[in-house]
């Protein structure tokens, strides 16, 4: 029989300092997590702890690793509990029954909230003590005031239990509740989309594209015999044995090989998502290693700014602060200093926001990726806290103000087929590559499903807006046709390209021109063809390209003589009414008063105007024809004798009635 892979859960630990943590860690896991001398004598966790709890495989369940990080309770050591939490879905929130909750475990159950945590274990510790004088709180009173306080932050209680850590009985009926609530989870059918996209195990991200690998870093040592070795919690990706991989933030760029590969204690050829891993790394040359590095399988972005949406966990704070301000941001296991520059409330609640980090140089470019949350913290002490959640690198010179808002918005709801319609609508250089998207769009988003017909075009690696795509085609259209209509019978297209929209790359153009030649009606009717690097009109259809040019002439204006349309394109007076009259067999232009000449669409204009003022005033006077026409009175004069030949309208008096309504949009 195959085995079943082994499930992995990170579980964050949380809670008031000496509510009993670490020691309830202890019992469950065997593990010490005061591994510093420090934190044996103060009896008081200062910086981060690591334990497993393994559950065995039985028949129809695989083995599942949880991996716990004990994080410091007391306020001074916050920044290192922020550290721990990068990344966590669950936590195991430990309270003591006695008391219930304190300032600290408010301040922790908000980040867990502003990070995304959705699911906690509560674990009421302490229950010895309770009702032997020292409590003041009964352990039921302490329990409804942790499950009040978890439902305002919008945390899910998935367990609530009450332990004595000294009671072997008592931690042993935790550790198999523990086990059940874990392989609940673990079933993606039973699971709400939500739940699935909380939990960090092998089964939940495999419902979505995984990009590279990412790492963040919270620990660094050297092991004899072995060398440099980090630890963290394998976010996304695969890491292997022997792979290469990049190592930046906080300082540092290098590269680095994977010498090899534990989850706690065991030895791994591959890492999958949601792992604990320790990771033994070589160098070509000497770095200086340290928390917050982000280990990833190729070489990432890095932004010197960011443009996020922020939710205030301090009730408003923000909307109180002066602008620029000093803040901290934590992102994975990293602390940037960083400048609060711009905010602006939102409609759906919370705020748009633009953080520039403190750059030296390059090195200190953070490698957020997009769409990950983060804390900020600001104030004196540093304890006024927001979460936040990144929508898109440093914003390019072309975004201008009025069009940040309504991306962040989009970007916000993940709707980013909306995001990038309106990164196109503002783009100067209207196509936009595949490769410049990455500021504003998550590397692992498959961006050839956002071309929309209709909404969005992709050519040659690019992107367009439809509408802006469209009125290109007519652009070029009109100067093709121009050049032809003046030149030897053929155009060369980088000529073209450079007459009309240099900016574009000449393989964009080039597309361009073949969904332009593609058209039945211009290939038909104008007989151009493509030729190499040329455009050329044949002699074989029954209007050459000298009409087409005329008709995009007839076009620019509303009504014009003949005589000046044949002098504009450069034709003789018999030519031009010969081409008028093939175009008014297709119904594309139209001869009027055998002098004049109009377009099909202003003539459709000309009849619903004439359409208005006889359904107003059942009589259409020339100069209220004229009025809503607004052209000389000889082009007026030209049309209703151009509408009278044709018996839409009769002359009645010194005005017309209207005899054939116009066609209906």
């Amino acid at each position: 029989m195959e085995k079943m892979p082994t499930a992995h859960f990170t579980l964050a630990t949380a809670g008031h300092v000496d509510h009993g943590k670490t020691s309830l860690l202890r019992a469950l896991t065997g593990v010490d997590t005061d591994r510093l001398k420090e934190e044996r004598e103060r009896q008081m966790t200062t910086d981060l702890g690591f334990a497993p709890l393994i559950f065995n495989a039985e028949a129809g369940r695989p083995e599942i690793i949880a991996g716990f990080i004990d994080v410091p309770g007391h306020g001074k050591f916050l920044k290192n509990m922020l550290a721990g939490v990068g990344g966590v879905q669950i936590a195991l929130l430990v309270v003591a029954a006695d008391e219930g909750p304190m300032p600290q475990t408010v301040q922790h159950i908000k980040i867990l909230s502003l990070l995304g945590v959705k699911g906690v274990i509560l674990a009421l510790s302490k229950v010895d003590l309770v009702g032997a004088g020292s409590g003041k709180k009964t352990i039921e009173e302490s329990e409804d005031d942790c499950r009040r306080l978890l439902q305002d932050y919008g945390l899910e209680v998935l367990l609530s239990a009450r332990v004595n850590a000294h009671s072997k009985a008592s931690v042993e009926a935790l550790k198999l509740e523990i086990g059940r609530v874990l392989l609940g989870l673990l079933s993606v059918e039973s699971m709400s989309h939500e739940q699935a996209e909380a939990v960090g195990t092998n089964a939940a991200v495999s419902t979505k594209k995984v990009g590279g690998a990412f790492l963040a870093v919270d620990r660094v040592f050297v092991k004899a015999g072995y060398g440099r070795v980090v630890t963290g919690t394998l976010l996304e990706g695969e890491l292997k044995s022997g792979d290469s991989v990049y190592l930046t933030g906080v300082g540092l760029s290098a590269a680095a090989r994977v010498r090899g590969l534990e989850n706690f204690g065991r030895k791994l050829d591959k890492a999958l998502p949601g792992q604990r891993l320790a990771v033994n790394l070589t160098f070509k040359e000497e770095v200086l290693l340290s928390r917050g590095v982000i280990i990833t399988g190729s070489e990432p972005q890095t932004f010197g700014g960011i443009l996020a949406v922020l939710q205030d966990a301090e009730g408003g704070k923000l909307e109180q602060s002066k602008l620029p301000m000093q803040v901290k941001i934590y992102h994975g296991t990293a602390e940037y200093p960083a400048y609060l520059r711009w905010l602006d409330k939102r409609q759906e609640g919370g705020y748009f926001a633009q953080l520039a980090f403190q750059a030296e140089d390059e090195r200190y470019r953070a490698p957020v990726r997009l769409q990950d949350r983060f804390i900020m913290r600001w104030g004196e002490s540093g304890s006024d806290i927001a979460g936040g959640t990144v929508l898109t690198g440093d914003r390019p010179a072309f975004l201008k103000r009025h069009a940040v808002a309504p991306l962040l918005s989009a970007l916000a709801e993940l709707s980013f087929h909306r995001a990038l319609d309106l990164v196109l609508s503002e783009y100067p250089r209207l196509a936009l590559k595949e490769s410049e998207l990455s500021w504003f769009l998550p590397g692992s988003l498959e961006t050839r499903a956002l071309a929309k017909e209709n909404e969005i075009e992709h050519l040659a690696g690019h992107y367009l807006s439809f509408a802006r795509y469209e009125k290109l085609k007519e652009t070029v259209k009109e100067a093709l046709l121009k050049q032809l209509s003046a030149g030897q019978g053929f155009v060369v297209i980088e000529s073209l390209r450079t007459a009309v929209c240099p900016f574009l790359e000449r393989e964009v153009f080039g597309e361009v021109i073949t969904n332009i030649l593609a058209s039945e009606n211009l290939t038909r009717q104008a007989g151009l063809q493509r030729q190499g690097d040329r455009i050329v009109a044949t002699a074989e259809s029954g209007v050459n390209a000298k009409a087409e040019a005329l008709l995009v002439l007839v076009k620019e204006k509303a009504i014009l003589e003949i005589k000046e349309l044949a002098s504009l394109a450069g034709l003789s007076l018999k030519d031009a009414k010969q081409y008028l009259e093939a175009l008014e067999k297709r119904e594309e232009a139209f001869i009027v008063a055998y002098d004049f000449a109009a377009s099909a669409a202003e003539i459709a204009r000309a009849h619903k105007i004439l359409g208005k003022l006889w359904q107003s005033k059942r009589d259409i006077s020339p100069s209220d024809f004229r009025e809503s026409m607004q052209i000389s009175r000889k082009y007026i004069m030209a049309l209703l004798s151009f509408f009278d030949d044709r018996q839409v309208t009769r002359r009645v008096g010194n005005g017309r009635m209207l005899l054939k309504a116009p066609k209906a949009d």
